[in-house]
């Protein structure tokens, strides 16, 4: 037997009281309601056996009913008890059945009554135990109607006894289908009952750990911010700017870790129902005042206006510290999402014998979506990639915990765009509920952690205190390092202002510093300055280091600058997208300065090169053609110098040197011609697209008037989109490379022309686009004479005029858009495709 079935064994035992005494009650007033029906059937003895029979039935009823409640003797043997008390009930209706006619008796009708009941009720029976009930009721009714020969005729025998046999199968087979799913409603309460202790256990088990490892990190942040504060207010340890810095710079983290761990601690201890309350009475009012000059200079960086509405007095019991912290948390979260210049009132009013403490903002607001949860522990409104503003979601969880530890309770009104307003109410005395977790003095009690005071004095100074509201107003300015001259560029870009100053600090000895705090400002500055290499987090406002990387990577320049992330996304998942967004180096927060450093050493020394050999290839490219240039000029110049050798002689020109000199003038005109229109190729706008139908069949008839014997060109255009090229580009592109392929083709050969088009899918990114490809079956070109095809002066056995007319096509195929590739043929020829992009097109036809 497994555990879920000897548990839903002793659930039925200690459900089997009540439908015990549910039996036996019902079957008392059952024997009692139907009594005056026996004065119709029977008479005589019969009458008098009946009634004497419904009186010792109710007396053993009553008395079994009294047994129920004796000890667990209706728990520890329900079986057993319920298996007798249906026979007894059961037993009644067959001796009354009997004495009030026998077969001819209504009273048997009942036998179908108690076997439907006994087949509802939940009792433990064993697998075969209903079918036992069964089975004895219809053995004893019939022994008792024949054995008192009071049966009736067969055919009543026959047709009461099946009628009781068919009930009986239907009794029991209810019995069994009631049973599996009574069975199967257990296992899922199981289940459901072990999934929440495992969770309660698991819940406990969390606030254990976040109370433990939060007690234990404030000893540490203790002796990490003491010292600090020490170095910076110590006069006999002089320390420069720069030093001084960093300093505070660190002290500011460490009281913002401080901070955090604190409200930690104090949200798992109220969840735990640790918490304690130092209760003494105190003026609210006078506590709200003095808080709003306490933060009125921080708000004023900001350009924030507090207002301060409270009454003269305002006495509650309440426990100074932690309402501080109320106002803390609401102000900070104010502070947060106002915008520069907007507005907090703190007001309170009496309200429900105590008093509703109200800070408004006009700041962005909160949807209605989100304003059930704003009180739920870590929840954030905004917890994306590209939130605008920090946080952890403890601050007004915290609210509301410690509000209804006061016996309070919070509740907040706002409207997207508008502004919020946050209402915390607090009772003039604390109920008695309360109690629990009270301490009441006169003075104020610091908490028994057994850290030295000076931890104490710690918390207490106002630079902890008012630490989250400095964060919420502090101006985010970037630092502007000196300019290093012609050291490389690095632009950082990071939201985090104090981020933003060690990382500056860190670059800015080495390298000229730029600073963005948002991925959208970071985009735009890559692509105006060009810096050498760009570190971003991913995490930021309006746009995210993943989107910024994307759109970066879209640039034809910002492709090339090396990107480091820097941030706290360490996970698989995030390395993942980060390299496969255009990463070169994902570094996790917190890093090592060294490990930073080295990463941007080795990607500008990378840059370094890749632009060294760009520049070597660019000079080799230039000797390359100067040498092509150079080497056609000087076989003119030859030319001309021996004509002019000839003319010294002579005195007259001959036919021939006239000749000659006409062909070498004629050379350089080609020359100066194909240069110019290389260099001008694709530099003008395109003024209309060009039907590709029409435009390749008039460069077919053009090319086929000048074919020579014994080649044949086919044409098949199986489009009549438009390209975004002008038709003089396209021929320009089209009719060197077919007169090429047909020169090439040998007689009796063919030359194709064709062209197909390539429609996107609807879910495709990829844009629609026509294939040109022109193929010969002259000999097949090598991979050497390939790679030099559209190379001008240093082509495959081409003139020089044909070989600027190849190297112009590929310059238009390119500057349009499209691609071109040249690749030999299995068995003869090559083939040459031209690729280039359509405009969402339309037939000539169907656009006339």
């Amino acid at each position: 037997m497994t555990n879920h079935e000897a548990g839903f064994r002793q659930e039925l035992r200690d459900g089997s009281p009540a439908a015990l005494r549910l039996v036996l009650l019902l079957g008392t007033l059952g024997t009692i309601v139907v009594a005056p029906v026996d004065f119709v059937l029977a008479t005589g003895s019969d009458l008098e056996a009946a009634i004497y029979l419904r009186i010792g039935s109710c007396v053993i009823f009553m008395a079994a009913f009294g047994l129920t409640y004796v000890g667990d003797l209706a728990k520890r043997w329900a079986r057993p008890l319920s298996l007798l008390f249906c026979q007894l009930i059961a037993i009644e209706i067959v001796f009354l059945t009997y004495l009030t006619g026998g077969g001819a008796s209504v009273y048997h009708e009942a036998l179908h009554i108690v076997m439907f009941a006994y087949a509802l009720l939940p009792f433990p029976w064993g697998k075969w135990d209903s079918v036992l009930t069964v089975v004895v009721i219809l053995v004893s009714f019939n022994a008792v109607l024949i054995i008192g020969d009071r049966t009736g005729s067969m055919t009543q025998m026959i047709a009461r006894d099946a009628l009781l046999g068919l009930t009986g199968f239907v009794a029991i087979s209810v019995e069994r289908l009631i049973k599996r799913n009574r069975f199967r409603d257990f296992e899922s309460r199981a289940f459901l009952a072990q999934a929440n202790e495992r969770l309660t256990a698991l819940d406990m088990a969390k606030t254990r750990f976040f109370s433990n490892i939060s007690h234990e990190l404030r000893t540490p942040l203790t002796l990490i911010v003491a010292p600090l504060e020490a170095l910076l207010e110590s006069s006999r340890e002089p320390l420069s700017e720069g030093q001084r810095e960093r300093l505070r710079l660190a002290q500011r983290n460490a009281l913002r870790l401080l901070r955090l761990v604190d409200d930690l601690l104090s949200l798992t201890r109220a969840e735990a129902a640790s918490l304690k309350l130092h209760v003494k009475e105190l003026d609210l009012a006078d506590l709200v005042a003095s808080f709003a000059q306490d933060v009125e200079e921080l708000a004023a960086r900001k350009q924030i206006t507090v207002t301060v509405e409270v009454p003269e007095r305002a006495l509650i019991e309440g426990d100074a510290t932690l309402i501080e912290r109320i106002l803390l948390n609401v102000f900070g979260n104010a502070a947060k999402f106002v915008d520069r210049g907007g507005k907090v009132a703190l007001s309170l009013t009496p309200l429900d014998d105590g008093f509703a403490l109200a800070v408004a903002d006009n700041g962005i607001g909160i949807s209605k979506d989100n304003l059930p949860h704003i009180f739920d522990r870590f929840y954030q409104a905004d917890s994306g990639s590209t939130r605008s503003h920090g946080g952890t979601g403890i601050g007004l969880a915290l609210v509301k915990e410690i509000a209804e530890l006061h016996g309070g309770r919070v509740w907040v009104e706002s409207e997207l765009g508008a502004g919020t307003t946050i209402h915390v109410w607090f009772p003039r005395a604390l109920p008695a509920s309360c109690e629990s977790h009270v301490v009441r003095s006169r003075e104020q009690q610091a908490e028994p952690q057994g850290l030295p005071e000076w931890h104490q004095a710690i918390r207490n100074a106002r630079s902890y205190r008012l630490q989250g509201i400095d964060d919420a107003t502090e101006r985010r300015v970037a630092p502007r390092p000196r300019p290093r001259g012609d050291a490389p560029t690095i632009l950082v870009v990071e939201d985090n202002p104090d981020m933003i100053r060690f990382l500056v600090a860190l670059l800015a000895y080495d390298f000229n510093v730029l600073s963005a705090q948002n991925g959208r400002d970071g985009l735009r500055m890559a692509i105006e300055r060009r810096p050498d290499l760009v570190i971003s987090d991913v995490m930021m406002p309006e746009m995210d280091g993943f989107e910024m990387a994307r759109l970066l990577r879209q640039d034809e320049t910002g492709a090339k600058i090396p990107l480091i992330f820097l941030t706290a996304r360490g996970s698989a998942e995030d390395r993942i997208q980060g390299h496969s967004g255009g990463a070169d180096t994902y570094l996790a927060k917190p890093f090592r300065s060294e490990e930073l450093l080295a990463a941007v050493d080795a990607l500008l020394s990378r840059q370094q090169r890749i632009r060294d050999s760009e520049t070597t290839i660019q000079d080799e490219a230039m000797v390359f053609m100067a040498s092509g240039i150079l080497e056609h000029v000087q076989r003119s110049l030859a030319t001309l110098v021996s004509v002019q050798g000839g003319l010294a002689q002579s005195g007259a020109p001959s036919e021939e040197q006239l000749q000659r000199f006409g062909q070498s003038i004629d050379k350089l005109a080609e020359l100066v011609t194909g240069l110019r229109q290389l260099t001008s190729a694709a530099t003008v706008k395109v003024a209309r697209p060009t039907p590709i139908d029409d435009a390749l069949r008039t460069i077919a008839a053009r090319v086929s008037e000048t074919l020579p014997t014994g080649r044949t060109l086919h044409v098949e255009i199986a489009t009549r989109a438009c390209v975004q090229m002008a038709e003089e580009e396209l021929s320009a592109v089209v009719r060197p490379l077919l007169e090429r392929a047909v020169e090439v083709t040998p007689p009796g050969r063919n030359v194709f022309l064709q062209a197909v088009e390539h429609r996107a899918s609807g879910q495709s990114s990829e844009r629609p686009s026509i294939s040109v490809i022109i193929r010969d079956e002259g000999p097949s070109l090598t991979a050497g004479q390939i790679e030099r095809l559209f190379f001008p002066f240093h082509s495959v056995d081409v003139e020089v005029g044909a070989a600027l007319e190849l190297a112009r096509a590929r310059r238009i195929v390119l500057a349009r858009g499209g691609t071109i590739s040249t690749e030999p043929e299995s068995e003869l020829g090559s083939r040459v495709t031209i690729l280039l992009p359509t405009l969402v097109v339309q037939a000539t036809e169907a656009a006339a």
